[in-house]
Protein backbone atom coordinates (compact mmCIF):
# COMPACT_ATOMS: atom_id res chain seq x y z
CA UNK A 1 0.00 0.00 0.00
CA UNK A 2 2.73 2.54 0.75
CA UNK A 3 4.82 1.54 -2.63
CA UNK A 4 1.97 1.90 -4.46
CA UNK A 5 0.60 5.71 -2.76
CA UNK A 6 -2.67 3.85 -1.87
CA UNK A 7 -2.68 5.11 1.34
CA UNK A 8 -1.66 8.41 0.86
CA UNK A 9 -4.72 8.61 -1.27
CA UNK A 10 -6.81 8.20 1.41
CA UNK A 11 -5.07 9.76 4.32
CA UNK A 12 -3.84 13.08 5.17
CA UNK A 13 -1.74 11.65 7.02
CA UNK A 14 -0.27 7.66 7.67
CA UNK A 15 2.00 6.69 10.19
CA UNK A 16 3.61 3.67 10.23
CA UNK A 17 4.36 2.12 14.19
CA UNK A 18 6.70 -0.66 13.49
CA UNK A 19 6.80 -2.84 16.93
CA UNK A 20 9.96 -5.47 17.03
CA UNK A 21 12.34 -6.98 19.84
CA UNK A 22 15.42 -5.48 18.14
CA UNK A 23 16.59 -3.11 15.30
CA UNK A 24 17.85 -6.02 13.30
CA UNK A 25 13.85 -6.92 13.00
CA UNK A 26 12.94 -3.74 11.46
CA UNK A 27 12.27 -4.65 8.01
CA UNK A 28 12.40 -2.35 5.21
CA UNK A 29 13.94 -0.16 7.40
CA UNK A 30 15.62 1.63 5.48
CA UNK A 31 13.25 2.55 2.52
CA UNK A 32 10.69 3.69 5.13
CA UNK A 33 13.00 5.73 6.55
CA UNK A 34 13.48 7.03 3.07
CA UNK A 35 9.52 7.31 2.57
CA UNK A 36 9.13 9.55 5.41
CA UNK A 37 12.02 11.63 4.57
CA UNK A 38 10.54 12.02 0.96
CA UNK A 39 7.09 12.26 1.91
CA UNK A 40 7.16 14.71 5.14
CA UNK A 41 4.37 15.33 7.48
CA UNK A 42 2.47 12.98 5.27
CA UNK A 43 4.72 9.83 6.70
CA UNK A 44 5.43 9.43 9.79
CA UNK A 45 7.58 6.01 10.98
CA UNK A 46 7.67 5.15 14.09
CA UNK A 47 9.82 1.65 15.08
CA UNK A 48 9.27 0.79 18.88
CA UNK A 49 12.06 -1.89 20.39
CA UNK A 50 10.83 -4.08 23.14
CA UNK A 51 14.04 -5.84 24.24
CA UNK A 52 17.36 -4.27 22.50
CA UNK A 53 17.48 -0.61 22.64
CA UNK A 54 18.85 1.75 20.36
CA UNK A 55 19.52 5.41 20.72
CA UNK A 56 16.54 7.95 19.83
CA UNK A 57 14.21 4.96 19.22
CA UNK A 58 11.09 4.06 21.65
CA UNK A 59 11.46 1.57 23.89
CA UNK A 60 8.86 -1.01 24.90
CA UNK A 61 5.93 -2.56 23.35
CA UNK A 62 3.57 -0.78 21.53
CA UNK A 63 0.63 -0.99 23.58
CA UNK A 64 3.15 1.11 26.37
CA UNK A 65 4.06 3.53 23.62
CA UNK A 66 0.31 4.07 23.01
CA UNK A 67 -0.75 4.10 26.34
CA UNK A 68 1.84 6.44 27.98
CA UNK A 69 0.85 8.51 25.10
CA UNK A 70 4.83 8.91 24.07
CA UNK A 71 3.91 6.77 20.71
CA UNK A 72 1.00 10.10 19.63
CA UNK A 73 3.96 12.18 20.86
CA UNK A 74 6.60 10.65 18.61
CA UNK A 75 3.96 10.82 15.49
CA UNK A 76 3.32 14.14 16.09
CA UNK A 77 -0.89 13.59 15.93
CA UNK A 78 -3.20 12.20 18.27
CA UNK A 79 -5.47 9.33 17.79
CA UNK A 80 -8.88 10.35 18.13
CA UNK A 81 -12.30 8.28 16.46
CA UNK A 82 -13.06 11.83 14.71
CA UNK A 83 -9.67 11.57 12.83
CA UNK A 84 -8.13 7.95 12.59
CA UNK A 85 -8.20 4.78 11.29
CA UNK A 86 -5.95 2.61 12.83
CA UNK A 87 -4.68 -0.84 10.77
CA UNK A 88 -3.47 -3.69 13.35
CA UNK A 89 -1.49 -6.64 11.74
CA UNK A 90 0.57 -9.21 14.23
CA UNK A 91 -0.35 -11.32 17.21
CA UNK A 92 -3.43 -11.71 18.51
CA UNK A 93 -2.82 -10.72 22.11
CA UNK A 94 -1.23 -7.61 21.07
CA UNK A 95 -4.09 -6.54 18.50
CA UNK A 96 -6.20 -7.38 21.58
CA UNK A 97 -4.66 -5.06 23.46
CA UNK A 98 -4.53 -2.04 21.09
CA UNK A 99 -7.92 -2.75 20.25
CA UNK A 100 -9.01 -1.92 24.20
CA UNK A 101 -6.71 0.62 24.60
CA UNK A 102 -8.30 2.44 21.08
CA UNK A 103 -11.93 1.73 22.38
CA UNK A 104 -11.28 3.54 25.13
CA UNK A 105 -10.50 6.40 22.92
CA UNK A 106 -14.16 5.95 21.19
CA UNK A 107 -12.71 4.31 17.97
CA UNK A 108 -14.49 0.58 17.52
CA UNK A 109 -13.42 -2.39 15.12
CA UNK A 110 -14.10 -1.78 11.08
CA UNK A 111 -17.28 -3.84 9.90
CA UNK A 112 -18.92 -5.04 7.00
CA UNK A 113 -21.92 -3.74 8.15
CA UNK A 114 -21.02 -0.55 10.00
CA UNK A 115 -17.82 1.14 9.67
CA UNK A 116 -15.25 1.52 12.37
CA UNK A 117 -12.32 2.81 13.15
CA UNK A 118 -9.93 -0.15 13.40
CA UNK A 119 -8.90 -3.08 10.48
CA UNK A 120 -6.79 -5.92 11.75
CA UNK A 121 -4.96 -8.78 10.57
CA UNK A 122 -3.82 -11.52 12.97
CA UNK A 123 -0.65 -12.80 12.27
CA UNK A 124 1.92 -15.55 14.13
Amino acid sequence: MLRSGAAFERAANVILVHGTRGASELAHRQELEALASDRGAAFRYVPVLSREPEPGQLQGRVTQALASGELERRAETRIAAESAHCMLCGNPGMIDDVIALLAARGLRRHRQRTPGHITTEKYW
